[in-house]
Order: C-alpha cells, then structure tokens, then sequence
C-alpha cells in the first residue's frame, strides 16, 4: 500500500457539506471546524493496488486500484473497524467532518476507514485510468464492485476479520447496506446510514449501479 498526501478544492469540499447537510436535514457547519489545541490521530492516506479486477459486468478493469484514508488505531485484536464509504462524486477528504475525537465516528477509539469509491477521481476513475479504458470508455462500475474491492482491502491490505460499524449516506450508504447483505465479516456489523426515498434525481444512476441480487 503506498501512501501520499492530496489537497482538496475548498470550494468543492464546501459544496459537498452542504449537501451532506442537506441530506440529513440540518446544518453542519459547526462539525466541520476542527477541534483546536488537541492533537488529533493517526491519519493516513492510500492506494491498494488491486490489480486486475473482474467487474460484475465481465470486464476486467486493469490495474485498478482503491484510495482510502485512515483514522485513528486498529487495535490488538482488530476489532475497532468502522468502514466509511464515500457517497457518488465525494472523495475522502470530503466525509471527514464528523471524524475526530469525540465525534460521531471517535477516531480515539475506533480506527476508521474511510473508502473512496471507484469512479470518485482518486480510486480507478475515467480520469486516472490508461487507455483504453480511459474517460469516455471507463467500464461500466456497480456497487458489487466497489463493495469487491473494499473486501480485499480490509482483508488483505489490514488483515482485518470482523468490522464493528460501516456507515454512510447517500450512495456511500448503499455501498453499506449492500455490504451487509454480501460479505460475511460485514454480517455481524452494526449499520448505521441515511438515504433518501427514491426521487427523479437519482434515476439516472439506476441502470448504471446495481447491488447484490
């Protein structure tokens, strides 16, 4: 797993709380200041190189990869995972205002993963893939196949075995739910996500992601 670090656009990472703010029904703005004065967790950014991957479609997407930051410390016995999934068009460094200590998801007594979603310009994208499954010729992704690739990180790339929590919303929600319902060290997670009812909004994604069936 290499590791590096990314800046993200202030403006776009603005927009993307409001709509997480949107989505939840209120405001955000007072999660999203870091607290000041103390140090905060280990955190650190990565790729897992998954090589070929066999998508849900047939194809294979070549040396594909999965980006994902960490949060906090996995303990001895592995057992204080929470999985985060990135919703459609976020990257890590966008879901992280409710991370840290004391928050919702405590970065002082869990260790969390936060998984950029295939598509989402940091994991394998349209944009960072090489021809010819570049842009416009990108394969078609599903959540199966997010839902693949985060399995073989947190087995392979973490050893981990048994997950405490996975949580997200909106799409990063559906990468959850499905999770639950797929991988077995996913069954015995708590779920904790926020979707909302299905709206003309989001038929455009319906034919293009799909869970388990």
């Amino acid at each position: 797993m290499n590791t590096k670090r990314r800046d993200s656009d202030p403006e776009r990472r603005d927009f993307l709380y409001a709509l997480a703010g949107a989505a939840v029904g209120g405001t955000i703005g007072s999660h999203a200041v870091i607290s000041e004065g103390k140090e905060q967790p280990q955190s650190q950014e990565g790729e897992f190189a998954l090589g070929d991957l066999q998508l849900q479609s047939g194809t294979t997407l070549r040396k594909a990869k999965l980006a994902y930051k960490t949060h906090g410390r996995l303990n001895a016995v592995k057992s204080n995972v929470i999985l985060y999934p990135t919703q459609y068009a976020a990257q890590h460094s966008d879901v992280e205002w409710i991370i840290g200590p004391g928050r919702a998801l405590d970065s002082d007594k869990y260790f969390i993963i936060v998984l950029d979603q295939l598509g989402n310009g940091v994991s394998s994208s349209p944009s960072n893939t090489a021809p010819p499954q570049d842009r416009i010729r990108f394969p078609t992704i599903t959540i199966r196949d997010d839902i693949a690739a985060q399995y073989r990180l947190v087995t392979e790339g973490f050893g981990i075995r048994r997950i405490a929590l996975v949580t997200g919303y909106s799409m990063g929600a559906q990468q959850a739910f499905n999770g639950l319902r797929a991988i077995r060290i996913w069954s015995s997670a708590s779920l904790l996500s926020a979707v909302p009812r299905r709206r003309h909004h989001i038929t455009p994604f319906s034919s293009k992601v799909s869970g388990p069936r």
